[in-house]
């Protein structure tokens, strides 16, 4: 018996699931949004699972993806950080993208509208939807009692600035360790994005202005004068499924930009979703999943803030602190997978042998960031110390 999925927003998580669900379905799917409230232009770097869903879905050219100002990821540099500068490798030929995010979601509705019905409506109450199932994508909510806050998290604020460029000039994300925080640089075919990611209880917003204008500098770029500065919680939806529901996107969650592991959960969201409509999988088992996720996610952030930098500020002893408390905390998979590194790098086994760990990560990524960081050899005698 066919079904009607309803997804209601059409930002980066809205127009993901509908690509999704219009390809992997026969069913009738409707997008409803309301022009009224403009998309979110944000995230806009992935990890490796996009290019491959996308290109799966779409069968696309290179050419094509000049549509959303693409830009290759072949991985994150990460400067100050830790002990030494490293580099996040993704592994050859193998690539991310770097991409325009309304670019992406006007290409998505390009490739689906002759067979995805797209409906310009404010919906007041999702039960009055005549609908088979409803995907929740319509951005940030107002926190209540729905919401957990992850308050371990070390940063809640961002100042992003744009620098237009003629062609990028690198192809992969920068993550610069600064006084106060941290810089992303994302580059695109046509402006590199920079974000200070800080805390508004360390450092005041004069104090992030002058500090990325010496980013600037460093990096030779300047901004076109526009700015946006937002803050922000890091939450997750408690109860992400219902029988007729599902949440996505910052709908239901929200995660720091380091590692672009929201892009990737976005996908993971979508296809618990698709197991519970299709392959009668249970709602407390898919809970279970997405929430053992979301703790393996903070712990792939939070190691990075264990490893410090080499700034000696009241923000990075709090980021260091926070770090190692949730490293002492972490669930036995990621304890699990750091015991089995030294096995993987004397290629007794291989990265995925231990399955995946949050947001994509196999043995490979823990071990060229534990150990790019300089802190693996700490972390294996702590672990041994707790054991």
């Amino acid at each position: 018996m066919s079904k009607k999925i309803t997804i209601l927003g059409k930002g980066t998580a809205g127009s993901i699931a509908a690509a999704h669900f219009s390809h992997y379905t026969e069913d009738e799917i409707e997008v409803i949004y309301d022009s009224n409230i403009p998309e979110a232009a944000v995230g806009e770097g992935s990890q490796l699972s996009l290019p491959k869903l996308l290109t799966n879905i779409f069968n696309l050219s290179w050419l094509e993806l000049s549509k959303i100002n693409y830009n290759a990821k072949q991985g994150i540099m990460y400067q100050n950080w830790g002990a030494n500068n490293y580099f996040h490798n993704f592994p050859i030929p193998e690539s991310a993208w770097h991409f325009n995010a309304l670019g992406l979601q006007n290409f998505i509705k390009e490739k689906i509208e002759h067979k995805v019905n797209y409906i310009d409506k404010h919906i007041k109450n999702v039960n009055e939807l005549d609908t088979d199932y409803v995907i929740d994508c319509r951005g940030k909510p107002t926190m209540d009692d729905r919401f957990a806050i992850q308050h371990d998290m070390v940063i809640n604020s961002a100042y992003v600035v744009q620098c237009p460029w003629d062609y990028p000039k690198i192809q992969y994300t920068l993550a610069i360790a600064r006084p106060y925080g941290w810089v992303f640089g994302v580059p695109l075919s046509n402006r590199l994005s920079l974000g200070y990611m800080y805390n508004d209880k360390f450092n005041t917003v004069d104090e992030i202005k002058k500090d990325i204008e010496e980013v600037l500098n460093l990096l030779e770029e300047e901004a076109d004068g526009k700015i946006n500065n937002l803050s922000f919680n890091n939450y997750k939806l408690k109860q992400n499924y219902s029988e007729y529901q599902s949440h996505n996107g910052n709908a239901s969650f929200f995660l720091e930009p380091l590692e672009a592991t929201s892009i990737e959960t976005i996908d993971f969201i979508n296809r618990q979703t698709y197991d519970l409509i299709y392959n009668g999988h249970s709602i407390d088992y898919e809970q279970q999943k997405l929430d053992m996720w979301f703790d393996e996610t903070n712990v792939i952030i939070m190691l990075h803030y264990a490893a410090g930098s080499k700034f000696d500020t009241p923000f990075w002893k709090h980021a260091v602190k926070k770090g190692w408390n949730c490293l002492d905390n972490a669930p036995i998979t990621f304890i699990e997978q750091v015991q089995n590194i030294q096995r993987y790098l004397d290629r007794q086994i291989s990265t995925n042998e231990l399955g995946i760990f949050g947001a994509g990560w196999g043995l490979r990524n823990q071990a060229e960031n534990l150990i790019g960081l300089g802190i693996y050899d700490k972390l294996i005698e702590r672990i041994k110390v707790a054991n």
